[in-house]
């Protein structure tokens, strides 16, 4: 990376606007290690070619949001580009002191609240582009929900983008004792060809609890560089379900940092992708605390010449005794155009492990499955749904926010009658 006008443009801009000083520190420090750092290499997919290290912050178009309605009424908030657009929090909430709010709100009105954890930690997959997150970060959402307070309803993120490129960041903070559900939504507004370099981040601290759905559902004119990590202290807990439904090129690496004594991180992944469609997709968990348990159960439907290269990887630390961890991968593929490259990993540093191991499977619909309901009248496309339905519903009936589960049937119906 070459030194350019518009990166010293954009650090002149962020000073100039009052950002804090040890904000302005991350972001120069950020700038000055991507100097030195390799765009991230793939075994299956070279995203060198999509230089997405090239994207740069434009600036927040002024479209009509009232077509993103979130479902949530108690906490909603709906950002364009990573501004906040509109926010909705009940007053019984705020009376409980959750804080919901675009990321430039709480840098002015409560650094001392996010100091602590915005750009604080550096993950194990840090590289080129996430370093660049850090430099540009121009706009989203942040959340924290004190200690020993329970939200029962979903908060719902909704992410807009259109125009032109963002790099918007969602920073979640749940406090000791304390447990939410997040659903955050990425979608366009238009079919502008942009690159979004995103991330999110959440600290679940002490014997917290945080259910975490990202739904990803761009358009296809979209290339996307987005990590989400998730930092667990002592007894700590996260739940993923993450569904990856859109855009043109995609890197995601959903991230579980199990740094406390007795965290554990549960992860639903589902994938569905159809038309050119190629993604890099990774679900990681690190073991450094003892007794420390995670499990993966993903599903992926890969259509026409859509390809997918998915990696489970688990890490048991030096040090993180009694810990367990399991992998479960599957993938349909409705087309002989399509591929999906499935790779269960594990490292395990420690001899006394409770558990570790992992099952990965990928093929072709049943020809004979799809012959007999077609013999029983059923047409083609809906038969294919039936079977596709049928094979995502294991991990259907896992997930056990019921919004999610009709948005992914939702979806699934989409990509097999599209």
């Amino acid at each position: 990376m070459s030194d350019t006008l518009i990166e010293n443009a954009h650090l002149k801009h962020c000073e100039e606007a009052g950002e804090p000083a040890w904000l302005l520190d991350r972001r120069r420090s950020a700038w000055e290690r991507s100097q030195d750092m390799p765009i991230p290499r793939f075994e299956k997919t070279d995203i060198r070619r999509w230089r997405l290290e090239r994207a740069t912050p434009g600036q927040h178009p002024d479209l009509d949001t009232r077509g993103i309605a979130p479902r949530s009424a108690e906490a909603s908030i709906v950002t364009l580009n990573g501004r906040a657009a509109r926010r909705n929090v009940s007053e019984a909430l705020i009376s409980m002191g959750i804080v919901l709010t675009d990321l430039e709100e709480a840098v002015r009105t409560m650094p001392d609240r996010i100091r602590p954890y915005l750009f604080s930690k550096d993950g194990p997959n840090d590289n080129l582009l996430t370093m660049l997150h850090r430099t540009y970060a121009n706009g989203g959402v942040v959340l924290i929900v004190p200690s020993g307070v329970e939200v029962k309803e979903p908060i719902e993120i909704v992410q807009g983008f259109a125009a032109s490129d963002a790099y918007p960041h969602t920073l979640v903070v749940l406090e000791p004792m304390a447990r939410a559900t997040v659903v955050e939504t990425l979608v366009s507004l238009d079919e502008s060809p942009i690159t979004l370099n995103a991330q999110m981040e959440a600290h679940v601290a002490d014997g917290g609890f945080l259910r975490y759905a990202g739904i990803q559902k761009l358009s296809h004119q979209v290339s996307m560089f987005h990590p989400r990590i998730v930092h667990l202290a002592k007894d700590a807990e996260v739940e993923w379900i993450v569904v990856e439904a859109g855009s043109r090129r995609v890197v995601t690496n959903n991230e579980t940092m199990l740094e406390g004594d007795g965290s554990r991180s549960q992860s639903f992944a589902v994938f569905l992708l159809d038309g050119k469609t190629e993604m890099e997709f990774q679900t990681s968990m690190f073991h450094g605390g003892r007794n420390s348990i995670s499990d993966m159960d993903s599903k992926g439907v890969v259509k026409d010449s859509a390809k997918v290269a998915y990696t489970g990887f688990s890490s048991i630390l030096r040090g993180a005794k009694g810990s367990e961890t399991w992998q479960h991968e599957k993938t349909l593929m409705l087309s002989p155009d399509s591929r999906a490259d499935l790779i269960p990993m594990l490292m395990i540093d420690d001899e006394d492990v409770a558990k570790a191991g992992h099952a990965a499977a990928a093929g072709q619909v049943d020809e004979g499955q799809l012959y007999y309901l077609m013999s029983r009248g059923i047409p083609e496309r809906e038969a294919l749904l039936l079977l596709v339905m049928g094979f995502l519903g294991t991990i259907l009936d896992r997930i056990p926010v019921p919004e999610v589960r009709e948005e992914i049937q939702k979806l699934a119906e989409r990509k097999v009658k599209g």
